[in-house]
């Protein structure tokens, strides 16, 4: 396993995709002898949330060896974590890395350089689509965006966050607003839900944005937090992640590498990867999948780039 920095949990993002891999994966068509194969992988910087490191390597080990005894075949993995998307577009320009995780926003982008099919997307509670809410007591007496100006926002980091931001600045910009960084006093970011959600509830804090589902399990727990909280606002639902495959790559190791995502709520080791990181099972990506969170993507760099014309007319 290699990595840009020392071991942190965004290389989460690269064990989560070795995993649903099925890293033991048959050589490529007409490959025989010498070195395994190499099938390596990447992602871009991104927080699967609160999730050990050793905990993610043993799911992985475990799943790994008994698809790949299940297969009789064996492979050489080698994964990456990148900083940016800058770096890992470099490099998949030039050839590197078969398989890829993505938040939504950074598919969008690297697609424009590199070839990639978008195939699978995560089941979490019977559904593979999110939304985003912001949140407010029902007693701070706030009723539109404007008068959360100056004030502290909370949210947190997981696999389901990746475009909330961009969809809170876009409605910021469409109300006329900056965006977050500039609206609000500060931006606190925290691991778990819980953390941007109770202090609002307690009204020790001022506002927070968090994934629907993630408020609607909190509120089946204590429905109190469903009567004293308000949703300001609110996203389409959308798909955040996805896992793609170059489209370059073909035969045989394609297509074991898509029955292991396939299959990886068929296996116990598999199941217990899957609960690790909150997802029911992988299910196949469809082009209707992506259009709502290509929309919130889409109105936010024309609201961004409408301001940003504005304010160069004023210079």
């Amino acid at each position: 396993m290699r990595h840009m920095r020392g071991w942190s949990r965004p290389m989460l993002a690269v064990l989560f995709l070795l995993v649903y891999s099925g890293s033991p994966i048959a050589a490529e068509d007409g490959e025989e002898g010498g070195e395994l194969p190499l099938h390596d992988m990447a992602a871009v910087t991104a927080s699967l949330g609160n999730v050990n490191p050793n905990d993610a390597v043993a799911a992985f080990e475990t799943y790994a060896k008994i698809y790949a005894r299940a297969k009789g075949v064996s492979t050489r993995i080698e994964a990456t974590v990148f900083d940016n998307l800058a770096a890992l577009r470099q490099e998949m320009v030039q050839g590197r890395f078969k398989i890829v995780g993505l938040q939504i926003q950074d598919y969008f982008e690297l697609r424009q350089d590199v070839a990639l099919d978008p195939l699978f997307v995560a089941e979490r509670s019977g559904t593979k689509m999110e939304s985003y809410v912001l949140l407010v007591h029902v007693d701070a007496g706030v009723s539109e965006l404007a008068q959360l100006g100056g004030k502290e926002l909370l949210t947190y980091t997981n696999t389901q966050m990746g475009i909330a931001n961009i969809w809170l600045d876009g409605v910021l910009l469409e109300a006329g607003l900056p965006e977050a960084r500039s609206f609000f006093h500060t931006v606190k970011i925290h691991s778990k839900i819980s953390s941007a959600l109770l202090p609002v509830f307690f009204q020790q804090a001022d506002v927070c944005l968090v994934s629907r589902s993630g408020f609607e399990t909190m509120v089946e727990l204590n429905p109190q937090l469903g009567q004293r909280l308000q949703v300001l606002a609110s996203s389409p639902e959308l798909v955040p992640f996805v896992t793609c495959l170059r489209s370059d790559f073909t035969g045989s190791s394609r297509r074991d590498t898509e029955s292991a995502y396939e299959e990886a709520h068929l296996h116990p080791a598999g199941q217990q990867a899957l609960l690790l990181f909150g997802f029911d099972r992988m299910l196949r990506c469809t082009p209707e999948d992506l259009e709502s969170a290509w929309e919130v993507l889409n109105k936010y760099k024309k609201l961004k780039g409408s301001v940003d014309g504005k304010r160069g007319n004023e210079l």
